[in-house]
């Protein structure tokens, strides 16, 4: 045996105990790297779930504010596209309609009177017309929505959204419990109007009365004061001013100290709102000489003054929501 021959003995136990050893070595490594790879493999779903889900989120937020938009574009398109239209198709007819019965608009230079119909067709295409003990009159829809531009002519906003239904009936009526026939009125449910009141109204437009424009009025005043957000913040921030000339005034009536103004106007702060308007149309001059500050107050809030031919005083302030 030559010297650097060394022999080992060893255990055959030894050496299974070894080689098990190793095998469950190599098995955890295996397990350590598939859990490491179904760890990595997780993770990256969950980052991907995650951006998808902050992609959709911010889908759903882009779509949320460019929807309104889009679809507040598309209706004033279709909507100016019908005026155009409209106003080509029967402009010429209310253009009569209107300079025959209506003094207001008589007066309006050709402009003006252009800007009046279109306007006017918008609102007419807004409303629906109901005939209570009457039949249905062609001409009714183009003066009554013709008394409701006049006022608002000078403003932004003329629709009066909030009403979508102005009822005519024939003459006085009764309505609810009172035992006084009414010429007109305005509530929650819609604007009413007697015919025969409303055409002497503008057959006669010099003596102050004016049941188009003065329920008209109250139309104005129901939908920025009486419903929960109003339609035109503008039209309410003037609406206090006026009423620091106007409250004082208002309170020397109810004391019995009357100079232009009908005396109903002392009823209440709306019907004196409403009266003033009339007079503020109908005598423009003698309301100005009489009582200008009031006068000036209502040409602020109304943004116009009847005395002159282009009666809107700041034109883009009345160049509107509605582009017209």
């Amino acid at each position: 045996m030559p010297q650097d021959s060394i022999h080992l003995s060893v255990n055959s136990n030894d050496i299974d105990q070894q080689l098990t050893m190793i095998s469950d070595s190599l098995h955890l490594d295996s397990l350590r790297r598939q859990l490491s790879e179904e760890l990595a493999r997780q993770t990256a779903i969950d980052k991907h779930n995650t951006n998808l889900s902050v992609g959709i989120v911010a889908l759903v937020l882009v779509f949320l504010v460019l929807y309104p938009l889009v679809r507040g574009w598309i209706r004033r398109s279709h909507v100016l596209s019908y005026i155009k239209k409209e106003f080509v198709l029967n402009g010429p007819k209310y253009d009569v309609v209107l300079a025959l019965q209506n003094a207001y608009y008589k007066n309006l230079d050709q402009g003006e009177r252009d800007r009046f119909l279109k306007r006017l067709i918008h609102f007419l295409k807004d409303k629906k017309f109901e005939y209570v003990g009457m039949d249905p009159i062609e001409e009714v829809p183009i003066l009554v929505g013709g008394a409701a531009i006049q006022l608002t002519f000078g403003l932004r906003g003329y629709l009066m959204e909030y009403f979508e239904t102005i009822y005519l009936l024939k003459e006085d009526y009764y309505f609810g419990y009172y035992q006084t026939p009414f010429q007109g009125h305005v509530n929650n449910k819609g604007i009413y109007l007697s015919w025969n009141n409303f055409l002497k109204g503008y057959e006669n437009y010099s003596d102050g009365q004016n049941l188009g424009l003065h329920e008209m009025a109250h139309a104005l005043a129901y939908v920025n004061f009486s419903i929960a957000s109003g339609e035109d913040d503008e039209f309410q921030n003037r609406f206090k001013i006026f009423s620091k000339t106007a409250r004082p005034i208002f309170g020397n009536m109810q004391k019995g100290n009357f100079e232009l103004l009908d005396k109903y106007g002392a009823t209440d702060y709306n019907e004196f709102w409403a009266v003033s308007v009339e007079t503020f149309f109908e005598e423009p001059e003698q309301f100005y000489r009489k009582m200008p500050d009031l006068y000036l107050a209502l040409c602020s809030l109304l943004n116009q003054d009847p005395r002159e031919r282009v009666p809107v005083i700041v034109s883009s302030e009345a160049g509107e929501t509605n582009s017209l």
